[in-house]
């Protein structure tokens, strides 16, 4: 007999800048934990002092905690609470050492708790979009160089989830439905360079129009390497910098509209 799981989800986010409400406030606040841009904005909750801002260097800190209840069905009933501390730093060397349109962007996660997936449920797609085994681990860690504002390269330790195949306000959900394909975290090697797995690789974006981008990217194959146990525990503080298995690459165009400040209508994007 088949058996459904019947799930009861408390969450809460807490970051160093207010939360994002609408497009025409989008210039004022932070990115998505988990884009791989900057999450860094001048209008912050005021717990997070910034020292260096003047020389080009800001941190940030954003924490996102879930309890998460399984109350019929599944392999077994039961809850859990999970949690996953960003802390990031964001590097501006026009401003630090006069070098032009080049930044750095480096983040890490201390993760804790219990997973209901794992431990309850084991589905396939992951009842919580930050469920992972816990772990003090790297995330990414890299170079942008841009030329104008259409054009910018990309490279270090990337995650391919942060701009291609996701939508823009996968994290304001707590299932990871929105975010990394299942039937890509199912089939590639490691499951992909997704969370909490970033690979070595890079990145060219070309915005062709205000409404039409291009995205090119190469990542390492395999970002823990081969083995039968778990890809987290192959790559447990992620900082194993694979560069000789096959290569991952993702081409992608997206087309956005309604998606400027003051523009009527709800905002989208097609890809």
């Amino acid at each position: 007999m088949r058996r459904t799981a019947t799930l009861l989800a408390v969450s809460f986010f807490a970051a160093s800048a207010w939360a994002q409400e609408d497009k025409k406030t989008d210039d004022l606040k932070p990115a998505d934990p988990d884009t791989g841009e900057s999450t860094v904005e001048e209008t912050t909750l005021g717990l997070l002092p910034q020292p260096l801002e003047g020389r080009g260097i800001k941190f940030a800190a954003t924490y996102i905690g879930e309890t998460l209840g399984n109350p019929s069905g599944g392999l077994k009933r039961g809850s859990v609470y999970e949690g996953r501390l960003n802390l990031a730093v964001d590097v501006d060397f026009g401003k630090l050492a006069g070098v032009r349109d080049l930044t750095f962007h480096a983040n890490m996660f201390q993760i804790h708790g219990g997973g209901l997936s794992r431990g309850a449920l084991l589905n396939f797609m992951d009842v919580s979009g930050i469920e992972a085994l816990p772990s003090t681990r790297l995330y990414e860690a890299w170079f942008e160089r841009k030329w104008g504002t259409k054009l910018a390269l990309r490279a270090g330790q990337l995650a391919a989830d942060t701009e291609f195949m996701t939508a823009k306000y996968t994290d304001v959900f707590t299932n990871a439905s929105l975010g990394w394909p299942a039937g890509l975290s199912l089939n590639l090697p490691s499951g992909g360079p997704s969370p909490p797995l970033a690979a070595l690789g890079a990145r060219v974006r070309a915005d062709i129009t205000d409404n039409l981008t291009v995205l090119g990217a190469a990542f390492n194959g395999d970002s823990a390497g081969p083995g039968a146990d778990d890809p987290q525990l192959r790559n447990r503080y992620g900082v194993n910098f694979r560069i000789n298995d096959p290569p991952l690459a993702l081409g992608e165009m997206q087309f956005l509209w309604n998606g400027k400040k003051g523009d009527p209508g709800l905002d989208g994007k097609s890809s």
